[in-house]
């Protein structure tokens, strides 16, 4: 679909992304950091909603309940960041609020059935911080790029690019999951964090690299 996406844009006279836009450098990437959000995001919600219920043997509601730690932070992080976002650059805030989560993931991927609690909690709120801190700059950074006159495309652009990211994160630590066998599930769950981890930090090397050109 994408290679057919990118020959059809461009053949066609009034393409969906301008070529220029195509070619922002920042616009991309950035777009890629919020594809990594998402996927890093849905797809750790979606891998713990089935260690609670089906490891710990939680009941639904508290299952909702043990997301807490990941999604209280949310609301705190996100005014923190848009007080950070005056004295620092995009690219500074993106890439230690990537770097505050891979280690949430680290920490995520040593994860058992009879694990600490407290390193599991603390490990989702570095997740939570990490995502909440970098978003608010990702949107401003995406839309500092662009013209007025672009903005709702990039708009657009950033958000199907979150929403693919969504749907392969899912798809990808569903995979990894998907056996009923404890040692296989952790071992897959520790690789899907792991995975997370990865793809946050190739994002970090994105984002350096493109702030640096000139």
């Amino acid at each position: 679909c994408a290679v057919a996406f990118i020959l059809i844009e461009r053949r066609v006279a009034h393409p969906m992304l301008p070529p220029h836009l195509a070619r922002n450098a920042v616009l991309g990437s950035m777009a890629l950091a919020g594809a990594a959000i998402n996927l890093t995001f849905y797809g750790t919600v979606f891998v713990f909603s089935i260690y609670f219920q089906t490891f710990l043997h939680y009941d639904a509601f508290t299952t909702g309940l043990s997301f807490i730690p990941l999604t209280a932070v949310l609301t705190l992080s996100t005014l923190l960041s848009s007080r950070f976002a005056k004295r620092f650059s995009a690219p500074r805030i993106i890439t230690t609020g990537f770097s505050v989560q891979i280690i949430g993931f680290l920490a995520l991927s040593q994860t058992s059935a009879h694990g600490s609690p407290w390193l599991l909690n603390g490990a989702l709120m570095l997740v939570g911080i990490g995502s909440a801190m970098s978003v608010p700059s990702i949107t401003n950074a995406m839309l500092s790029s662009v013209s007025q006159h672009d903005a709702g495309i990039a708009s657009g652009l950033m958000a199907s690019a979150r929403q693919l990211g969504g749907v392969i994160g899912v798809a990808v630590s569903g995979a990894m999951i998907a056996s009923a066998d404890a040692t296989a599930f952790a071992q897959g769950m520790s690789n899907a964090m792991l995975l997370s981890a990865l793809a946050l930090l190739i994002c970090i090397g994105v984002v350096v690299y493109v702030s640096r050109r000139p």
